[in-house]
Formats: structure tokens, sequence, C-alpha cells
């Protein structure tokens, strides 16, 4: 007989070790994607160094504004 939820609707209730691989997987995405944005994000601060601390508060405020316009402004 096959096993039945005592859960309800789970993707890891009967792969519990399916969850740890899984939060591993995000922890790698995340910290992939994370790069890519600093590796960009340091290519255009090295393309102008005399204008860093502008170029760094330009990014803070399009980052604002985008994150504003896309909806997903929870923050301010």
């Amino acid at each position: 007989m096959p096993k039945t939820s005592n859960m309800g609707a789970s993707k890891y209730e009967f792969a519990p070790e399916r969850f740890e691989l899984d939060i591993k997987m995000n922890q790698q995405r995340y910290e992939e994607k994370k790069k890519e944005i600093r590796n960009q994000v340091k290519k255009t601060l090295e393309g102008d160094p005399v204008r860093m601390d502008e170029t760094i508060s330009m990014y803070v405020e399009v980052l604002r504004e985008l994150k504003r316009q896309l909806g997903s402004d929870t923050s301010e």
C-alpha cells in the first residue's frame, strides 16, 4: 500500500533529503547571481574611477526607481 500523507501536499514529504539539496542549490544560484551583478557594477565603476561616488549614487537612485516601478517596493 502506498504511503499516505499526514501533512498535506508538501513536495518534500516523501523525499525530505531533497529539502537540503534545494536549499544548497538556491544558495548557489543566489551567490552566482550576486557575483555576476558585482562584476557588472565593478566594470562600470572602473570605467570612470574619478566619478565612482557619483556612479554609485546613480546606481542606488536607479535601483530605487526600478524597484518602485516594478512594484516590489516593500521597504520604503
